[in-house]
């Protein structure tokens, strides 16, 4: 021992543990203790300073651990010569500090997952069980090892070894639990018995691949199990408790505890785990109780698995001692209702809380879940009773629970039908519906209070479990009065006629009353709406399944909502919510005005009434302001939407009254204290009638459609003129009366009267815009589904177009000031301001920063600042809805077809006019609104395919005149912006930089949805790489037209036909697509947008490789040859090039100078660390696929090709390029070690070994991260990683090699059962 390093090490840590040392002394200190923690001699150190008769400080005495933990991480020595000395510490530490106790601990989990179970540690339960014997602080001290050894290897993942040799430590720790009559039943072929000194044996022969860890060992004396030994001792203390015993008992729970996750469900039966713990609920300690409760919650989530264990946990809680389990978890709740019982009211409801969730997980996980067609329980009554006690509890987040447990046990097939449990629905239903009106009160009366009080029913410990008032409200209507409803509905299912009959005269003396509380006539409401939402479900599956006897019920109940229905509609309020919550049961009453239904007076009469409901909350008051005006908006919002949904649910029998219905929308359109937002919504409400109606023929819906879409088209017609020049349009929006304004600092009449003018215009403009797009939305698209009024919507293409490419191209001019500076303003103040309009407003900017809003102080010298808003609001609002219709009449076909001739030039000079000028906000907006529909839509037609000439031509016309330069622009601009991003403003407001930042990750994003949108069409034309590879290897033929990509939730919504056209395109679409993708992939600093396009990019990628390798090689029969030339046919020759290179040619060049480049950027980058597993995983499949025809059975002979084949294979020529584009500097790393690790990958069908494997092997290269699973002890590695940091790179000290153990060395890439890289990638 080096005393002169010893007191060295103490002198530095007097100094860094003494609060006046000065800083550099203590850096200098700390320099030397890091110095020695690397030290190879640091473990030699730390037993000395650890020793407890040392005489040391104990915060040496920890340094001196801390020493002994660094040397046991990194492997520096003989780590199996430090157990007898760790030993030695833990039986003299008893009475340490506590910290220096958990650090001893620490040290033998850490010694115990590299070195147990092995040849050289096979008695470790012989060990823990002669300390477990020896006192109570040692027992302590051995429950911590086994806590800590669970909690390393299930729960943190903090120890790299420990995922490496889970699979190995895991049945050593089942060989310790479990008793050895257990490991045999669960084992019977793999389990070994290991006697001291003897090798560890394995089931396998000395030559098999198969992993020393598949069998269980058992330790000699072990034969009872530690689970077994510590439930036992549990039950013993607990029967004669008194407080000294807590601690231990705690701690024996926990222990249990930190297992009960994975123990095979086998075993709870056999130790009798779950009555165990059950008896220790009705200890008398608050903690222990409540650790009980935890654990049995711990067992009752487990998954029932298959088989003869599938009701394992069922029965061991609810049938196994007649319930045993069940009546303890009672008792234990029982007590939880009596303060005096516990010292703690808050642990009270805890342990409550528990219970409540260990019932549920029983009955919805494993009595009621769904396969289950039988009740499992012989005698259920113990279950019942329990949730029936706590379903009556008081505290809402206990009763939450126990109603999720009822619904459920209501909605099964088999149970609920039972009749001992059917039994029980009566008493159920009265207390559910007394619940959820009380539930409402409290609701309604939480949302005026800012604290709670003993009045509201709410416990100070039940409070203390929410954040906020908001909070609790939100947890009653989400947790307990969704669950009360689901009982409701459930109930309802069961006996619809019976319930009905039961709870209508319940409800209709509340509607009678126009006073009513407001929130018993919501809860009333929601209870009707549950009801007839119910009975309209069950009766549209008895009419899928021909059930006359279910409608015949159905039927009879629908009688009985007729008069409920009519007091429903009848019931008024001034309350703004509850007449939002009426409007929102209005659809509900579907069920009653079905058209079958019509003939009969009552059904007519109810619709009308229903109708002239909504119709009567469009209208405001002329008097209202602030809050009462927000309310009412509000409410004739909900009035349309619940227009729009009956229009979509009973479309034919709203036609019926079309006379009467037509009269009351009229009436409205006309009101002038109606809305225009509102009459935009009417107007919807219309076309989705019309849509919606099957009674209606093409011809009549057009006639019917005509009121609405006319007016829209008259207006755009009308403002054409104003969109000619961007100086017309400057006039139309009454800038130039401003400027005016702004000049004379005062408002003469004639000015006003211009002002007023251009309000009108933009008004009416902004409106019939809104119009548009909302009646847009609903009825045309992919999303109008049996709405779809796209063949009406055709006939108007040729006059909506035009003026809406004139006005989003008028909208464009105004961002380039030169357009502004051609008028003549009469002040410089009035150019300034109003060119100002155009700018990012206070309220987009607060949204971004997050800052709370400022009043609004309009500058006296600036007394036109509100007209200046309004044109600010206009021309945003002009902007989003000309956008967003613009994008949804592109779904229309006739757009492309002679009507509109010129259409691709005009909608190329919409978007590119102006381009210099459009900022980071503009482009996301018409990326995300105009672009990415325009391509989803376009091709996109019902009956358009891959060889529809027509639709193939459209695409030529419209597509290659703005999309190359759109990808162009986009990729430059944004590589441009991502490098300014990079660098420092000097004296930048830290609010316009996070709003610089936002802008540009929003429009990054917006650009990398298109690019994975073209990608996503192109996989829907190309199989899966294993695919390609299969058909390939298959003997049989396969023709072009059978070549399917398999749907996929990544190409669901793609445009299939777009792929096909950019597959076989004859210009470079396709080579600019895949350049723009990974040109993001290089420059976007942001993990979503890389993340989205690298998942699209990595699915093409390995399907490349195979084409590119098919034509560089012979196919070895006729069939093969059909194969390979169905796939050679989904790419044209000119797709990626337009010399004589071949499409081959131009893939490969693709994939080795452009693809593997960028990945490797990525992986580079530091910036994109959460997408780096992505990019390797995209390499490693590159580099599988590309072996993929020398594994190709028959064998496919490349083709002779003067020298291009010099390494032979061509997939190894290719696999070498591929390389050499990774490893940019040859002195890196090897290029032998490179081909052997790839060598190792390509035949690998497990893709997280391949991701595994090229994250080793290209590690040096990469730089991606440190690696402390490989150390030292190689002179060649040694001599590559000084090479390697030579020129830059930081690399372990040897990446090929493991140090382990015993020393021994062995390549990353052998399959080595020691090493298991699956594991390195979870």
């Amino acid at each position: 021992m080096d005393n002169t390093v010893v007191q060295r090490a103490l002198q530095a840590l007097d100094l860094v543990y003494n609060a006046d040392t000065a800083a550099e002394q203590r850096r200098q200190a700390e320099e030397f203790c890091q110095q020695l923690r690397n030290d190879s001699k640091a473990s030699s150190f730390g037993l000395h300073l650890a020793a407890p008769n040392s005489g040391y400080a104990s915060t040496t005495r920890h340094f001196g651990l801390q020493l002994l933990e660094h040397a046991i991480s990194r492997n520096q020595e003989n780590i199996a010569a430090l157990r007898e000395p760790l030993w030695t510490l833990l039986w003299q530490g008893m009475q340490e500090p506590l910290y220096i106790r958990e650090k001893l601990v620490t040290l033998l989990v850490k010694l115990v997952i590299r070195l147990w179970p092995s040849a050289e540690w096979t008695d470790l339960s012989q060990q823990l069980q002669h300390m477990y014997q020896a006192s109570e602080a040692h027992r302590e001290m051995v429950l911590r090892i086994w806590q800590t050894l669970g909690e390393e290897l299930f729960v943190y993942d903090r120890d790299a070894m420990a995922t490496v040799r889970k699979h190995e430590l895991t049945n050593g720790i089942v060989g310790a639990l479990l008793p050895r009559m257990v490991v045999e039943q669960l084992y019977p072929g793999g389990y070994r018995l290991t006697t001291e000194g003897d090798a560890m044996r394995t089931a396998a022969g000395a030559g098999s691949k198969k992993k020393k860890a598949s069998a269980i060992p058992v330790e000699p004396g072990n034969e009872d199990g530690w689970l077994y030994r510590w439930s036992a001792h549990a039950l013993e203390l607990a029967s004669a408790y008194n407080d000294a015993k807590e601690p231990l008992l705690l701690s024996l729970i926990a222990t249990v505890a930190t297992f009960l996750d994975w123990i095979p469900l086998k075993a709870l039966v056999a130790t009798g785990l779950v009555g165990r713990l059950a008896q220790l609920l009705l200890t008398r300690s608050d903690q222990v109780r409540l650790q009980a409760a935890l654990a049995l919650e711990t067992i009752s989530r487990r998954n029932s698995g298959t088989g003869d264990e599938r009701d394992v946990v069922l029965t061991q809680f609810a049938q196994d001692q007649q319930a045993i389990a069940l009546q303890y978890l009672a008792q234990c709740y029982q007590t939880t209702l009596d303060a005096e019982q516990w010292i703690d009211g808050s642990d009270a409801l805890a342990a409550a809380r528990s219970v409540s969730l260990t019932a549920c997980n029983l009955v919805t996980m494993h009595w009621a879940r769904k396969k289950l067609e039988t009740n499992v329980l012989e005698t259920p009554q113990p279950m019942l009773d329990l949730l029936e006690q706590l379903s009556q509890d008081a505290r809402y987040t206990v009763v939450a629970s126990a109603l999720n447990s009822w619904a459920a046990i209501i909605k099964h097939d088999a149970l609920g039908k039972t009749p001992a449990i059917a039994a029980r629905f009566g008493a159920l239903t009265e207390h559910t519906t007394k619940t959820l009106f009380d539930v409402c009160r409290l609701t309604q009366a939480l949302g005026s209070v800012q604290t709670l009080d003993a009045a509201h029913g709410i416990s100070e410990d039940e409070a203390e479990q929410f954040e906020s008032i908001g909070e609790l409200r939100a947890f009653l209507a989400a947790e307990v009065r969704s669950r009360l409803l689901a009982i409701i509905r459930g109930m309802c299912a069961l006996d619809p006629a019976g319930f009905v009959g039961w709870i209508a005269p319940s409800l209709a003396p509340v509607f009678a009353q126009p006073d009513a509380s407001p929130a018993v006539a919501e809860a009333a409401l929601m209870v009707v709406d549950s009801v007839l939402t119910t009975l309209d479900d069950f009766e549209q599956r008895a009419l899928a399944d021909g059930d006359q006897t279910l409608l015949t019920q159905v039927q009879d109940a629908r009688d009985l909502c007729y008069q409920l229905g009519s007091q429903v509609v009848g019931f008024t309020s001034e309350d703004a919510a509850l007449a939002a919550r009426l409007l929102q049961t209005l659809p509900a009453f579907a069920f009653l005005l079905r058209p079958a239904l019509m003939g009969g007076d009552d059904a007519r009469a109810l619709l009308l009434a229903v109708l002239q409901k909504c119709i009567d909350h469009l209208r405001f008051a002329p008097t209202a302001t602030g809050a009462q005006l927000r309310d009412l908006r509000q409410t004739a919002r909900r009035a349309t939407a619940a227009l729009v949904r009956l229009a979509m649910l009973i479309p034919d029998s709203l036609m019926l009254v079309y006379g009467d219905l037509s009269l009351m929308v009229a009436d409205r359109l006309a009101d002038p204290t109606v809305a225009v937002t509102v009459k935009s919504y009417l107007s919807e409400f219309q076309l989705a009638l019309v849509a919606g109606a099957s009674t209606c023929t093409m011809t009549q819906r057009s006639e019917l459609a005509q009121p609405v879409v006319r007016p829209i088209v008259a207006t755009l017609q009308e403002s054409m003129p104003a969109f000619q020049t961007p100086q017309d349009f400057i006039r139309f929006l009454g800038l130039p009366a401003l400027d005016a304004a702004y000049a004379a600092q005062t408002v003469t009449d004639d000015v006003r009267a211009e002002l007023a003018a251009a309000r009108e215009r933009r008004n009416r403009l902004s409106h019939m815009l809104s119009t548009l797009q909302i009646c847009l939305q609903r009825t045309l698209g992919p999303a109008a589904g049996d709405l779809s009024l796209a063949g009406v919507w055709g006939d108007y293409a040729a006059d909506l177009l035009p003026p809406l490419l004139l006005l989003i191209r008028s909208l464009h001019a105004l961002w380039n000031p030169a357009h502004m500076q051609q008028l003549r303003w009469q002040s410089a103040q009035a150019g300034n301001r109003l060119f100002g309009v155009l700018d990012m407003s206070a309220a987009e900017r607060l949204m971004i920063t997050g800052g709370a809003a400022e009043p609004q102080a309009d500058a006296p010298t600036d007394p036109m600042a509100g007209e200046t808003r309004a044109v600010h609001h206009a021309l945003a609002t002009l902007r989003d809805h000309a956008y967003r219709s613009l994008g949804r009449l592109l779904a229309l076909r006739p757009v492309f077809g002679d009507a509109l001739p010129g259409f691709a030039d005009n909608f190329t000079g919409c978007l590119f006019a102006d381009v210099a000028w459009m900022e980071p906000r503009h482009w996301r907006f018409l990326l995300t609104e105009v672009v990415r529909p325009a391509l989803e839509a376009v091709g996109n037609w019902p009956g358009m395919t891959a060889h529809d000439s027509e639709g193939v031509a459209v695409l030529a016309r419209f597509l290659p005149a703005w999309l190359p330069p759109l990808f162009d622009f986009c990729s430059s601009s944004l590589q441009e912006a991502w490098q300014a991003a990079a660098t420092d403003r000097e004296g930048e407001p830290v609010d316009d930089a996070m709003v610089r930042e936002k802008l540009l990750r929003d429009w990054t994003r917006a650009w990398s949805q298109v690019l994975a949108d073209l990608l996503s069409s192109l996989a829907t034309w190309l199989p899966d790489a294993a695919r390609i590879r299969n058909d390939l290897q298959s003997g049989a033929r396969i023709a072009a037209h059978a070549v399917q990509a398999e749907p996929s939730a990544a190409t669901a919504g793609a445009n299939r036909a777009l792929g096909a056209f950019l597959l076989r395109s004859p210009t470079q679409m396709l080579a600019s697509l895949l350049t723009a993708a990974l040109r993001l992939l290089r420059v976007a600093k942001d993990t979503q947008a890389v993340d989205r396009v690298l998942a699209a990019v990595a699915d093409l990628a390995p399907k490349f490789s195979l084409l590119v390798l098919a034509p560089l090689h012979v196919p070895p029969t006729p069939a093969h040859a059909s194969t390979a030339a169905a796939y050679a046919a989904r790419i044209a020759a000119g797709s990626l090039t337009t010399d004589n290179t071949s499409v081959a040619d131009a893939l490969r060049y693709w994939l080795t100078a452009d693809l593997i480049p960028s990945l490797i950027a990525v992986l580079q980058d530091a910036y994109q660390i959460d997408s780096q597993d992505a990019a390797l995983a995209a390499l490693a499949d590159v580099i599988h696929y590309t072996a993929g025809f020398s594994l190709l059975v028959p064998t496919w002979t490349a083709r002779d090709s003067s020298g291009a084949n010099e390494l032979g294979d061509p997939g190894n020529v290719l696999r070498h390029a591929v390389l050499q584009a990774a490893v940019d500097n040859a002195n890196t790393v090897a290029m032998a070690d490179l081909v052997l690790a790839a060598d190792q990958v390509v035949d690998e069908p497990d893709a997280r070994r391949r991701r595994a494997l090229v994250r080793v092997a290209m590690l040096p290269a990469l730089a991606v991260e440190q690696s402390r699973l490989f150390g030292g002890g190689n002179k060649g590695a040694e001599r590559r990683a000084d090479s390697a940091r030579s020129t830059g790179v930081s690399v372990p000290g040897d990446w090929t090699n493991r140090a382990m153990g015993g020393g021994g060395g062995a390549s990353v890439v052998d399959s080595d059962e020691h090493f298991d890289l699956a594991a390195l990638i979870p």
